[in-house]
């Protein structure tokens, strides 16, 4: 349905429409595995935001690059994508409705980048800066998503149990687990082998076991030691 969406829209030369769902299909590429594609449909998402103009679609084209060479490429080749995306955002009025949904997704790139620098300060302020954008959006599935890189933040602090109990309260939050989502596809299987399976799956149904409310306070990343 979304590569037809993407036919119809470029007949119709919408590019600001045509530039998210050709996201969206890199982002169901990217879950799927076939990171070729996904970096293809990033490519032509960007031709498309670049020739609409939006600073919108540029912004969010590139926290989405940024975010996806951070998580499945290389940091180096994140960090000019997280630059552009920082430079749009900052253009967004205060009130702008799509201000909050970017920071959150910014600053949570910005919290992986910061841990692979080993700046573990930095890392702790990006993950606040982006809960607190994901907790003013209202946006339960935007929480979850942007916790993954708190839980990346809680093992980088040495803390494996926490960040079970971190990704169990993400899918609190959610309302539902999420097999696709990229901090749990990779987070899972190292904590695992750290914890074993029966104290990883433990401290993964605490967390999940958490009401909505409860939970999203315990992925405040100022709570974590």
């Amino acid at each position: 349905a979304y590569t037809e969406a993407a036919r119809l829209l470029a007949e119709l030369g919408h590019d600001e429409d045509l530039a998210q769902v050709q996201l969206r299909l890199a982002e169901m590429a990217a879950s799927q595995g076939d990171l070729a594609r996904a970096r293809e449909l990033s490519a032509a998402a960007r031709s498309a935001a670049e020739s609409a103009g939006s600073n919108i679609d540029l912004g969010i084209t590139a926290a989405w690059l940024a975010g996806f060479e951070a998580r499945w490429g290389d940091i180096d080749a994140a960090r000019p994508h997280q630059a552009d995306a920082e430079r749009h955002l900052a253009r967004f009025a205060s009130a702008h409705p799509a201000r909050e949904h970017m920071e959150a997704m910014v600053a949570a790139t910005g919290v992986r980048i910061a841990i692979a620098d080993n700046d573990l300060p930095a890392a702790r302020e990006q993950a606040l800066r982006s809960y607190r954008a994901a907790v003013a959006a209202d946006d339960m599935p935007l929480l979850a998503q942007a916790s993954g890189t708190t839980a990346e933040l809680a093992l980088a602090l040495g803390q494996p149990e926490r960040a079970a109990e971190l990704l169990g309260a993400a899918a609190a939050v959610r309302g539902a687990d999420d097999p696709t989502d990229p901090a749990a596809r990779q987070l899972v299987p190292f904590l695992r082998s750290v914890l074993g399976d029966g104290p990883y799956e433990a401290c993964y149904a605490a967390g999940k076991a958490l009401d909505r409310r409860v939970a999203t306070e315990r992925l405040d990343p100022s709570r974590l030691d």
